[in-house]
């Protein structure tokens, strides 16, 4: 009976060898795919600080641009400010040259629709002298 024991004693040390042995595999295969997923989490994390840097320069770029726009748009002699403020001018200069030329206009079509009168009258009174002579 007691070298039942002894032999049950083996076969348990060897059963727990086993498992042991075979813990110890399946434990080096997760640590093995851990580190794995380690790497590619590190990597990813990598690329997106990358992709962080990159938008904040970009962003940091923008509110430079805009800035600067605001001051130009701010500043009374601005080069925007002057080529606007000159349009203007030129606007009302052209918009009283225009007035100006509808006057004549205006005077000179009277002035024809009397010569128009006029030679109607002229034409009648040579026809009458013609009817006369």
């Amino acid at each position: 009976m007691e070298d039942i024991f002894k032999l049950l004693k083996i076969k348990e040390m060897e059963m727990e060898e086993i498992l042991r042995t075979n813990l110890e595999k399946e434990k080096e295969k997760i640590m093995v795919e851990c580190a794995k997923k380690v790497e590619l989490v590190e990597k990813d994390k990598k690329n997106l600080e990358t992709n962080v840097r990159k938008l904040e320069r970009e962003v940091y770029m923008s509110k430079e641009v805009i800035s600067q726009l605001k001051e130009i748009l701010s500043q009374k002699d601005s080069p925007l400010v002057g080529a606007v403020d000159a349009l203007k001018k030129e606007n009302k200069n052209l918009m009283k040259e225009n007035e100006d030329l509808e006057e004549v206009s205006n005077q000179m079509f009277e002035a024809l629709t009397g010569k128009k009168h006029e030679v109607s009258h002229l034409s009648r009174e040579v026809t009458t002298l013609k009817g006369k002579v």
